[in-house]
């Protein structure tokens, strides 16, 4: 149970650039959604491996959301439920935000009033790992009972290295009632892999206010093969390659039929190191047909038990939904850690975008630069510093400058006391905004 809770500043979500046409997921990281979330996931992907779209009818993130990077909707009261039993397992969550009004330059103004919202998921285990999963989400505000509801249901099953997954879903918005279907068809064995996957989610499937399934109006058939190597060499342990077909329609480009093909290889050393490349090429349908590919190259190594390194550059050319134009999109992530002794870790995100436009000027880059340090004072107690920068380059200007102090201390079994210290320097002021701070305890009754 919480009440009156204040996470905005316990944990700040990284900058992004997002350049596509689909809001992108972002990771729950407020303690009381956290804990116990796994009951409440809905997985339409299969477990043996899985890409591209999900249904998801409920997306914590939606629970006391971000208005504009200032405004935030209150959480009043949050309570959750569990119960596990032989091969079962549910949960219950509610939820009561408040009012909040967020006001832009223009004048227009964007209100989110008080609401309800209402969780109920459970699954039930059967041989092997095959499931059976059903979820319910709502949200009703004071003057629409039914502002969002969804229910799903969805199964895994396993015939030894097969898995067969189907999922469906029905959402309640505005008044209108959507469905969204899937069904998978996955074999990993040691020497090869196969995909099979259909995806139908309807127009007036919507489940904005309470879940994550962006992808409105659409229709998609994919199919994955390839060979999988164990490799007995000094060096080199595992390798895999794909190659696959995918066919999509969207409502929004009017249903017209799009076709891509793809190619995937992952490298695997004994060493911990790896690498993994991706390729995809087809016709892609923006008012009109316009070619789109697609190239990722992904690494990571651990020379020692101290230092991880991993990192990738990935090209598109295809639409800029940001921009509203066909360009070239470049962009590059690197992450290095450091484990220190058992003390202390320190942890550098460096991650940019190049955008160029349709002459192929370089239209803007955009940098992000996240450090974190975090040292254990001892088991119990821990301190983080940690910040972020983002700037246009070309541009000069800066998106966000911040710097964070967060101590924790468990003193007793998922009982936490949190204080939060921070500066936002990214701001119209010399100084930036006024320092901020969040003192929060987190106790655990036992009953």
């Amino acid at each position: 149970m919480t009440l009156y809770p204040d996470f905005s500043q316990v944990e700040a979500d990284p900058f992004t650039l997002n350049l596509g046409k689909y809001e992108q997921y972002m990771e729950e990281k407020r303690p009381f959604f956290v804990e116990g979330s796994e009951v409440f996931r809905f997985r339409s992907n299969p477990y043996s491996f899985g890409f591209g779209p999900s249904i998801n009818p409920f997306y914590s993130r939606r629970i006391g959301k971000a208005l504009s990077s200032e405004v935030v909707v209150p959480l009043i009261f949050g309570l959750k439920g569990f119960y596990k039993s032989r091969g079962f397992e549910g949960g219950l969550l509610t939820a009561l935000t408040g009012d909040a009004l967020y006001v832009y330059d223009s004048g227009d103004t964007l209100r989110e009033e008080k609401a309800l919202y209402n969780v109920i998921s459970f699954r039930k285990q059967f041989s092997g790992n095959s499931n059976l999963g059903f979820i319910y989400s709502g949200k009703a505000t004071q003057s629409n009972i039914a502002e969002n509801h969804a229910i799903g249901v969805n199964f895994h099953y396993f015939v030894q290295s097969t898995e067969l997954t189907g999922t469906f879903s029905s959402s309640l918005y505005e008044n209108h009632i959507g469905n969204a279907f899937a069904f998978h068809v996955a074999t990993l064995e040691e020497t090869h892999h196969f995909m099979f996957s259909f995806m139908n989610i309807d127009s007036l499937y919507n489940v904005s206010e309470i879940g994550f399934t962006p992808w409105v109006g659409l229709r998609r058939l994919s199919i994955l093969v390839g060979p999988n190597f164990e490799i007995n060499g000094e060096k080199l342990q595992y390798a895999s390659f794909s190659v696959g077909y995918n066919n999509k329609a969207e409502a929004y480009e009017g249903m017209k039929s799009q076709n891509f093909v793809f190619f995937h290889s992952s490298l695997n050393y004994r060493d911990g190191a790896g690498i993994e490349f991706h390729f995809s090429g087809g016709r892609e349908y923006i008012n009109n047909y316009m070619n789109n590919y697609e190239i990722d190259v992904d690494g990571w190594s651990s020379p020692n038990g101290r230092l991880e390194l991993n990192g990738g550059v990935g090209f598109e050319k295809g639409y800029n939904y940001y921009r509203d134009y066909e360009g070239l999109m470049v962009s590059h992530r690197t992450r290095l850690k450091i484990h220190g002794d058992s003390r202390y870790d320190l942890e550098l995100n460096l991650r940019g975008w190049l955008e160029f436009d349709p002459s192929s000027k370089l239209e803007e880059y955009t940098l992000s630069i996240l450090p974190r340090f975090q040292y254990a004072v001892n088991k119990d107690l821990l301190v983080n510093i940690y910040g972020q920068y983002a700037k246009l380059i070309l541009s000069k200007e800066t998106e966000s400058k911040k710097v964070n102090l967060l101590v924790s201390y468990n003193f007793k079994p998922k009982s936490w006391i949190y204080l939060v210290i921070s500066k936002d320097f990214a701001s119209d002021s010399p100084h930036g905004k006024p320092l901020q701070g969040v003192f929060k305890i987190r106790y655990l009754f036992y009953f």
